[in-house]
């Protein structure tokens, strides 16, 4: 076999010159031996021999067919894994950030005693606290603004009720006209 020359290893498949009845696959690797050239002292390489191995195609069809089958089953056992964490994870990050937008859409109508529920020390639960820590404030400045107008009301209340009452004298005659001017 001329292929044995460059020493390495090589397959082909066929009915190897009609020695078998269905196809084959033929491995063949070329035995090597050290030699010394006679003529001039030299040492090198030679093939002496070689190492034929064959295998029925249906066997080898059978061990790929095998191989594909193993090779799906993983690939759909990890896509399954995939799926399984990417709806963990998404569900991880999106629960909270949806308990968020709730709770903003309660302090935007003024129910400031609603609060996120941290369960994480990660950027969601950071973000939770920081959300919690502005709703705090939010009702402070509620409170302090409720309590400004309340004093404010309380303030403006007394000089209105004397005016009111001295108009009040002006039309029914109760201020004679000399006092009016005054008052």
């Amino acid at each position: 076999l001329p292929m044995l020359e460059n020493g390495k290893l090589f397959t082909m498949e066929g009915y190897f010159d009609d020695r078998f009845d269905e196809r084959v696959l033929s491995v063949v690797k070329p035995v090597l031996a050290s030699v010394e050239s006679e003529k001039d002292g030299t040492s090198g390489v030679q093939v002496v021999g070689a190492l034929l191995m064959h295998a029925p195609m249906t066997e080898v069809q059978s061990v790929y067919k095998t191989i594909y089958a193993r090779v799906l089953f993983a690939a759909f056992v990890s896509l399954l894994c995939g799926v399984v964490i990417a709806t963990y994870m998404s569900t991880r990050f999106s629960r909270p950030l949806a308990e968020m937008s709730s709770v903003a859409k309660d302090i935007s109508k003024g129910n400031f005693e609603q609060k996120v529920h941290v369960t994480t020390r990660d950027e969601i639960g950071q973000l939770g606290r920081t959300f919690n820590e502005m709703a705090v404030a939010l009702k402070d400045l509620e409170d302090m603004r409720v309590s400004f107008i309340a004093n404010v009301s309380h303030e403006l209340r007394s000089p209105m009720t004397s005016i009111q009452g001295y108009v009040q004298g002006m039309l029914d005659g109760t201020i004679s006209e000399s006092e009016k001017k005054h008052y």
